[in-house]
Formats: C-alpha cells, structure tokens, sequence
C-alpha cells in the first residue's frame, strides 16, 4: 500500500535524523511567497484527500519523534514535468525534515533544496512518491524547496509538501 512505503521512508529518515542531533531547537521556519508553475488548490477533492491524509498521518509520526510541522503544508497540482517551488527561512542549528506525498496517480515526486546563492543542498529523486529531504542549516536564512513532478499517470496529480523542525 502506497502509505506505509511512505512511512517506510519517512521511519528511515526519521532515524537517520536522530542519529545527528542538530543541536538546540530554534523557533520555527516562516514560509514565503510560493514561485510555481503549478496550480495550488484551493478546495479539496478525493485526490487532494489521499494527500492531506497521508501529511495527517505522517505529522503524528513526527511529533512522536519530536518533530513539529514548521508551517501549514503546501498543496498543489502538477503535471508530469512541471515543477513547484516554495520559500522558507530556516535557522541554523535546527533540524528540518520536508516531506512529500502525492496523490494515487503519481508514482514518481521529486523534492530538491537550494540555498539563498541557488546552491543545491540536498535531494531525493528515488524512483517513489514519499520524498524526503533533511537538513541542518549552518546559516539562518532564505531556501528555497522545489517539488518536482516526475511520473503522474492522470494530470494533474496533486501534492502536498511540509516542512517539519526539532
């Protein structure tokens, strides 16, 4: 089933993050402006449902390993290809997860996250719809997160992308 592969990945990385405590919790990230070529959705449908529960589901699993969400998640259609992009300024010293779902449709969401300077930090292009990227900035500032839509069988997909602290 599509949700527990997603818990699988987000268990994985969850324990990768305990491993490397990212020192004292700072207050949380602010989200900016989102620059996409996507459409963000603004009522919800069955598709949009099967992202929101999932994000439900994975939230309560953070927050059992001392996570919280850092900003309301993001939701948004893409089509195959298409890409989204959202802002948030980070604090260094504070450990940031950002999760990925996608919709029944998708089988393949990419995250990717760069700097203020656009330097890539980290990705996660697995072949799957559950990414995640952590990170523990060593400055405080502006990155910026893309999600990138690689396989959708029925465009749009819908997605939804949260950012979690500890």
């Amino acid at each position: 089933m599509k949700l527990n592969a997603a818990f699988i990945g987000v268990a994985a990385i969850l324990s990768a993050c305990a491993a490397d405590d990212g020192g004292p919790a700072a207050s949380g990230a602010a989200v900016q402006s989102p620059t996409r070529s996507a459409v963000q959705t603004t009522s919800t449908d069955e598709y949009e449902n099967q992202v929101r529960s999932q994000i439900s589901d994975a939230t309560d699993l953070m927050r059992d390993r001392g996570f919280s969400l850092a900003f309301e998640p993001y939701y948004g259609a893409l089509d195959e290809g298409e890409a989204a992009a959202v802002t948030a300024t980070m604090r260094s010293g504070t450990q940031y997860l950002f999760t990925g779902f996608c919709d029944n449709d998708c089988a393949d969401l990419d995250l990717i996250l760069f700097d203020a300077s656009d330097t890539e930090i980290t990705r996660d292009e697995e072949t799957d719809s559950y990414p995640v990227v952590a990170v523990t900035p060593p400055r405080s500032g502006t990155y910026r997160l893309v999600v990138e839509m690689y396989d959708c069988s029925n465009e749009p997909c819908r997605f939804g992308a949260a950012m979690y602290k500890r």
